[in-house]
């Protein structure tokens, strides 16, 4: 084989390398949070009475499933070094801060702060279809009520909302799919560039995955800008703060279904 052959055979198995690296990093970052939205999708179309009694069971397969997905990718090289988990830990107490102030953003309108009238709009304009009033909130029984489930599954269900689905969801939506848009090997695209166009169809996506999709654009918006100047541990941080509050606050309610965000 001549010098020029050799350099087209290497330049080639770079090329190749690159390209199976790209794909790793892209599957790392959609797998665990894919899995999780596909499993709860799926869930949905089990019986109702069973989707009661065997609820937080599913919850718990979810955070499992998420969680070994992800561990399985992100230890790899080629992977782990795409999301910059340790850069500017400083930040990380001003996620701390972020994620408190948006978990009382997120419950206040339910927490009776409002006027009846001012509850009513929010619940026409600002959750689920606009335009669209559910009516008063009536407590439910929940199947993640120790009660129905036992004090295990009830903090498995907490742990999963603070730790499992806010990293999940950080990852793809701050981390890869902001990125992505701007560039289709993301893990090239800085993470402190701040793109308009990618940030406002991130937050939006972001904000119509939840019911309450107005907090969610705000939460959006906080934890996407966290990610940009503090780097996406920052964002992680008030992402799994926001989540762990509201769902310690629904735990240690009295009733324990008194909002059903939750």
């Amino acid at each position: 084989m001549s010098v020029t052959e050799r350099e087209i055979a290497f330049a080639e198995s770079e090329r190749s390398d690159s390209r199976r690296g790209n794909v790793l990093r892209n599957i790392a970052a959609i797998l665990p949070f894919g899995l999780w939205i596909g499993l709860m999708v799926a869930w949905q179309h089990v019986p109702e009475k069973t989707a009661f009694k065997y609820g937080a069971h599913a919850y718990a397969f979810r955070a499992a499933a998420a969680t070994i997905a992800a561990l399985a990718m992100w230890r790899l090289p080629q992977v782990y070094g795409s999301f910059s988990f340790s850069r500017n830990l400083r930040w990380v107490p001003y996620g701390l801060f972020a994620g408190a102030l948006m978990a009382f953003v997120w419950m206040a309108p339910e927490m009776g702060f409002l006027p009846d009238e001012a509850a009513a709009f929010y619940r026409t304009w600002f959750t689920g279809a606009p335009g669209f009033d559910p009516g008063p909130y009536v407590a439910e029984p929940s199947p993640y009520d120790p009660a129905v489930c036992g004090v295990a599954l009830t903090y498995a269900r907490l742990a999963g909302s603070a730790v499992v689905i806010a990293v999940a969801e950080e990852i793809f939506f701050r981390s890869f799919l902001y990125r992505w848009l701007q560039g289709r090997h993301f893990a090239d695209v800085p993470e402190r560039r701040f793109e308009f166009s990618a940030f406002a169809l991130t937050v939006f996506l972001f904000a119509i995955e939840h019911d309450r999709w107005f907090v969610g654009a705000i939460a959006g918006i906080v934890y996407g800008l966290l990610a940009i100047y503090g780097g996406i541990s920052a964002a992680i941080t008030a992402h799994a703060t926001t989540n762990f509050i509201i769902g310690w606050t629904v735990i240690h309610s009295a009733p324990f279904d008194k909002w059903g965000f939750w």
